[in-house]
């Protein structure tokens, strides 16, 4: 019809709108799991500040003894992996079963390699031992009859 007005898309643009949506997903994911990732990392520094109080004698025993920092840390660490590592793997899990159901909504399918999880369990993995590490090297390395003074 003449008289009416010509409506010209882009296909660019139709294709961008048709994702939005998604994009508001993607995003709204991306930032309930940083906040889960940052959660989850404020309960290990409370229980590792709890089991440094708990134990802060023993570490004192172990240093006049003549133990040295690291197998300190080496007997922390051990009991935390027990932890964390389960936890890791059920979380990864998941995370690969809420991945593939939320790729069933594309046409275009891409396969979940190993290496994007690998990835995610070594950087959470190396997050936690760097504080668990630094938190136990300062009880460590504090005056150990100050410590002991208490008991």
């Amino acid at each position: 019809m003449p008289s009416q007005e010509k409506h010209v898309y882009s296909l660019d643009l139709e294709m961008a709108n048709q994702y939005n949506m998604l994009l508001h997903v993607r995003n709204s994911i991306l930032f309930v799991g940083l906040c889960i990732l940052v959660i989850a990392l404020i309960g290990l520094i409370a229980y590792i500040r709890d089991e440094v109080n708990r134990r802060r004698s023993e570490i004192a025993i172990r240093i006049i003894h003549g133990a040295q920092v690291k197998d300190v840390q080496f007997l922390f660490l051990k009991d935390i992996l027990k932890i964390a590592i389960p936890a890791v793997l059920l979380g990864t899990a998941f995370a690969l079963f809420a991945s593939n159901r939320l790729l069933e909504l594309f046409a275009f399918k891409i396969n979940l390699t190993g290496y994007i999880f690998g990835g995610c369990i070594l950087v959470v993995l190396i997050i936690m031992l760097i504080l668990s590490t630094s938190m136990i090297w300062k009880a460590a390395r504090s005056n150990p009859i100050n410590n002991l003074r208490t008991e």
